[in-house]
């Protein structure tokens, strides 16, 4: 139908070899959808990236472009916002041929219907950049400078108000004469302190992330240390790490990365709080045919595994896993898993969860494994 088309603009209308050599000369992809979300025209180029062969593009819809976790923040959101306002513009993956996800940048543009009814819209993605466009950057900086500052009172406040609470609560469980309520009472106080000092604690962690320190990283070190982490700090765990790998060396932060890999570890540990249970790292390297790699690599990127056998979660809320302040435990702060996330993309990578079955969470990270030295 799309080839078809533009055939029928190239045969009708003179004009129409010169767009349609145009779109196809275009450094990404560009397609056009009717209001329904069937695919009306693609170019050449978007037909490269994708990967499909052209008898998928027949009867694409605009949902198909994109991965699970996308598509409710994408075909839902985004694009009712370019419906609303002309026009919409932001970072998505692209499911490509294989199932190999692609971060883009993309624009979704929203055209005029002559009798007002529902609209014809757009697509424009180009791969994703590893630098920032100057105007965003200049945004992006403006708005974490001011949660900074937010974040940094918030710390300096609630430390000063929790941490004595927390002490003194403390200190009066040990009195000898206390009866068993007050003594539960006086634990929830010291409990309900130290998370709250735990929250304003993730809050400067995402306030105040840090611009990259590029070096070479190798993650065995990094899951081994955190894997040594998690069981000092939870001794009643089961937890291992396993790799056939000699080294797994990535461009990054040696910080950030760790702080990665932490805060999905002890997301891990905390979806077992009231269990005994068992937490796996497991660490690959996937080779470039695989479809879980990231399309944007070189051959092979290296896949870092972090799974549990804690309680799971609903289909319905892992879409929304990434938000901040969102959570399913009433313990949770909301913010470690969003960390990570933004974390793995400044990588140039890519951190999704699913359910596992019969229960639990895996969490996969994939990241560009760096040159050879």
């Amino acid at each position: 139908m799309f080839r078809t088309a533009i055939g029928r603009a190239r045969k009708d209308r003179p004009i129409g070899l010169s767009v349609s050599e145009f779109l196809d000369a275009l450094p990404g992809l560009w397609a056009s959808f009717d209001a329904d979300g069937q695919l009306l025209l693609v170019n050449e180029t978007g037909i490269r990236i994708v990967g499909h062969v052209q008898d998928w593009w027949t009867n694409a819809l605009f949902s198909d472009l994109y991965p699970e976790s996308e598509a409710e923040r994408i075909v839902g959101d985004a694009l009712n916002r370019a419906l609303a306002a002309g026009h919409w513009t932001g970072r998505a993956m692209l499911r490509t041929a294989g199932e190999r996800l692609l971060p883009t940048d993309q624009k979704i543009l929203a055209h005029p219907s002559p009798d007002g009814g529902a609209r014809a819209f757009s697509l424009i993605a180009t791969q994703a950049s590893s630098a920032e466009d100057p105007s965003l950057a200049e945004t992006m900086r403006n708005r974490r400078e001011n949660v900074v500052a937010m974040s940094l009172g918030i710390v300096h406040d609630m430390n000063n108000l929790l941490a004595p609470i927390a002490a003194y609560a403390n200190l009066l469980t040990e009195g000898p004469l206390l009866d068993a309520r007050t003594r539960t009472y006086l634990l929830e106080i010291e409990t309900a302190a130290r998370r709250g000092r735990a929250l304003s604690s993730r809050l400067l962690d995402l306030a105040k992330q840090r611009p990259i320190e590029w070096t070479r990283v190798d993650m065995i070190e990094i899951a081994t240390e955190v894997c040594h982490s998690l069981r000092v700090s939870r001794p009643d765990l089961n937890v291992e790490f396993h790799t056939e790998l000699v080294s797994a060396v990535v461009e990054g932060d040696p910080v950030q990365l760790h702080q990665l890999v932490m805060n999905i570890g002890r997301n891990a540990t905390e979806a077992l709080s009231d269990r005994t249970g068992h937490v796996e790292l497991a660490l690959r390297v996937l080779d470039g045919k695989d479809p879980r790699a990231l399309a944007d690599t070189k051959g092979k990127c290296l896949e870092l595994c972090i799974s549990d056998d804690g309680r799971g979660i609903d289909a319905a809320d892992v879409p929304r896993v990434f938000e901040p302040f969102y959570t399913t435990r009433p313990s949770g702060s909301g913010l470690g898993l969003r960390l990570a996330h933004d974390i793995a993309l400044a990588h140039r990578g890519l951190l999704t969860l699913e359910h596992r079955n019969p229960t639990g969470v895996l969490v996969r990270i994939h990241l560009p494994l760096a040159e050879p030295s």
